[in-house]
């Protein structure tokens, strides 16, 4: 009976440790889930208005845990930008793609592409204008781009490429600060007028200051940044930088074109026909001076009125994801609470893992807790089967 109830009990306690064992295999399991090979986010817009993160906008993701060997996702179609952003920016035209590989690879692309990374069609119109946060509109400024993309790869020893795809068309700048020239170039059409009337055969004037303001175009832009084409403008560049020089510039070419034919033309004269247009050369060339003069210095402020412009921005995060955006607007420096921030076209891969490993076993407070119960429930059967024996050993003596 006892070596019958001793086999029965090693049964019964193997059973119980085998359920406990089990147990804190499966709570092992659960704290020890596979870790992130790869990983690969891109989205249309991200940013923020005082301080205050809208969140990433037409967003997709992916993560390989080295289940599959490639995931992808993408998407197109347009997104609703709230509040204030939703003023500045409009969108046309637009997709993201994603990939990530068991390999610890990764790719991203956003903008002009479609929903399976292959190339697409994309434009975008940065209306800014200060009064749209409360700010006076010392300048406004509106961009009006093309084609725009980002690309960012990162392959698996963890060495990340991109590129960026950035096609402004032009920019018109305007505001008060612009208006304030346009009574000097009022002056200086009238004084070119009475010049006409004494010199016949004048080129006709053209205002370089429209409707609307300044037009700076993309072949200003370049010949600016000593580049031929979009492609080849380096990462990071900031166009509000060069806005104050091209605008002067526009200004004082626009002078220019009429001021030298002029001179030769009164020069060419007969006397005493040159009397009168010497003395009309003189108004017009102090209506010329007096606007140069203010096309110097009018136009210094642009960059602390609206911020920064930056194409083709780069970034690395402190975990090591890599970034490659088309276009960063940090705008209005002056706002209180901070300036407001846009990326627009946002790809980024990583962090990845360079070489993939198992996982370890992990304990946890939940596998711990897990081992205790089974513990106790090994103890609660040996505590009963001891018990029953016992009883049936004494039940045999009497």
């Amino acid at each position: 009976m006892r070596i019958r109830g001793a086999a029965k009990t090693g049964v019964k306690t193997g059973a119980a440790a085998l359920i406990a064992a089990g147990m804190i295999t499966a709570g092992a399991s659960l704290a020890s889930a596979a870790p992130v090979i790869s990983h690969a986010d891109s989205n249309l817009v991200s940013g923020s208005v005082l301080g205050t993160t809208i969140g990433a906008l037409g967003a997709v993701s992916v993560d390989n845990t080295g289940q599959q060997s490639t995931v992808t996702s993408g998407g197109e179609g347009g997104i609703t930008i709230p509040g204030p952003i939703g003023q500045i920016l409009t969108l046309q035209g637009l997709g993201r793609y994603v990939e990530a590989s068991a390999d610890g690879s990764s790719d991203a692309y956003a903008g002009g592409v479609t929903a399976s990374g292959t190339p697409g069609s994309s434009t975008a119109s940065f209306n800014i204008k200060p009064s749209i946060v409360g700010l006076p509109d010392v300048f406004t400024a509106q961009f009006n781009v093309g084609q725009f993309s980002s690309e960012a790869h990162l392959d698996a020893n963890g060495n990340p490429t991109s590129s960026a795809t950035v096609s402004i068309t032009d920019a018109v700048i305007g505001g008060s600060a612009v208006d304030a020239l346009r009574g000097p170039l009022t002056a200086l059409q009238t004084a070119y007028n009475a010049l006409g009337a004494l010199v016949p055969g004048l080129t006709p004037f053209t205002n370089p200051i429209g409707p609307n303001g300044i037009t700076i175009g993309q072949d200003q832009f370049l010949n600016a940044m000593g580049v031929p084409s979009w492609e080849q403008v380096p990462p990071n560049t900031d166009l509000v930088k060069l806005l104050p020089q091209l605008m002067a510039d526009k200004i004082n070419s626009a002078v220019a074109t009429i001021l030298g034919p002029a001179q030769a033309a009164v020069n060419a004269l007969p006397f005493p026909l040159n009397v009168p247009a010497k003395a009309a050369l003189a108004t017009l060339q102090t209506a010329a001076n007096t606007v140069t003069n203010l096309a110097a210095t009018a136009f210094t402020g642009v960059a602390s009125t609206l911020g920064s412009f930056v194409i083709k921005p780069t970034a690395t995060s402190a975990n090591g994801a890599y970034t490659q955006s088309a276009i960063k607007a940090s705008l209005f420096p002056g706002l209180a609470g901070g300036a407001m921030s846009i990326s627009l076209a946002n790809s980024t891969v990583g962090p990845n893992t360079l070489v993939p490993t198992e996982p370890g076993p992990a304990v946890s407070p939940q596998v711990l807790l897990i081992g205790l119960a089974a513990l106790l429930l090994v103890a609660g059967v040996l505590f009963f089967v001891r018990r029953r024996d016992n009883s049936a050993t004494a039940q045999g003596q009497l």
